[in-house]
């Protein structure tokens, strides 16, 4: 037995910073599930085909989503600049 009071606690390890993982596509499940048919064309069924990955593929969703609004976002500034650019000459 080793006398606690000699004892060191232990230092904390140095977290390094969370790199961000490469975006993997969903994995389909073996057997499609029974979505009613009124439940169709809805975000809850896309949702229910995502199996048990379904935090990363909802992160991903938004991933995609917020990329293609900022996307959208900067031809738009372009194009406002062109109009601009226009205007003036």
């Amino acid at each position: 037995m080793v006398d606690p009071s000699h004892v060191q606690p232990p230092k904390k390890p140095q977290t390094p910073e969370p790199q961000p993982k490469p975006v993997t596509p969903a994995k389909q499940p073996q057997k499609p599930y029974n979505v009613p048919s009124s439940n169709q064309n809805t975000l809850g069924a896309m949702f229910s085909f995502m199996g048990k990955d379904e935090a990363k593929s909802i992160q991903q969703v938004f991933r995609l989503a917020s990329i293609t609004i900022m996307a959208q976002m900067n031809q738009q500034t372009k194009r406002m600049k062109e109009i601009n650019e226009e205007e003036k000459a």
